[in-house]
């Protein structure tokens, strides 16, 4: 792999964790005096969970991280020539990451419906409003139910020990979480 490709997956794995640890974490708090925490923490998962899975894919298949580029010239890129791709190339969607990931590791997300409703509520939230449902229940449900699973196999971490404020007490919290 491409030095660069290993600088900028190993880069998307640990800021891909340190998102979905701070939607976790807004998840798991009231609201008062950060209206909307709940409805921004399904924003931020999706967000951190879909840089999370793509450094997943790009460690073992950096050629399915970006649509219609020439891969034979993904070996000799130097740091201009990747920060070109970088601004100009198309990556793949959240909910096409299922199939990608099969495709790069052959692990099958266990709950891949789940998986699509949470991009659909994603969706209802950033392009919409945010819907008077429970949406802290659905930010932690995916990510304790479905990125967890996934950070655990390929990384074996937790998700929540990335959070800047993570310590004994947000440790006690979260134990069921895990």
């Amino acid at each position: 792999m491409n030095i660069h490709f290993k600088e900028l997956t190993s880069h998307m794995k640990e800021f891909g964790l340190y998102i979905m640890s701070t939607a976790i974490f807004d998840a798991m708090h009231s609201e008062m005096g950060t209206p909307f925490a709940h409805a921004q923490s399904v924003i931020v998962m999706a967000q951190g969970a879909e840089i999370t899975l793509k450094a997943i894919i790009g460690e073992q298949e950096p050629h399915l991280l970006f649509k219609d580029v020439d891969y034979s010239k993904l070996k000799t890129l130097n740091r201009s020539k990747m920060k070109n791709l970088l601004m100009l190339g198309k990556t793949y969607t959240l909910k096409e990451l299922p199939s990608l990931l099969y495709k790069s590791t052959g692990y099958k997300i266990q709950k891949e419906a789940e998986f699509k409703e949470f991009c659909n509520l994603r969706n209802i939230v950033m392009h919409l409003a945010a819907p008077n449902w429970d949406l802290e229940g659905e930010t932690i449900s995916f990510a304790s139910g479905i990125m967890q699973p996934i950070v655990t196999h390929f990384y074996n971490e937790k998700i929540l020990a990335h959070h800047y404020l993570y310590d004994e007490e947000l440790e006690e919290m979260s134990k069921d979480f895990y």
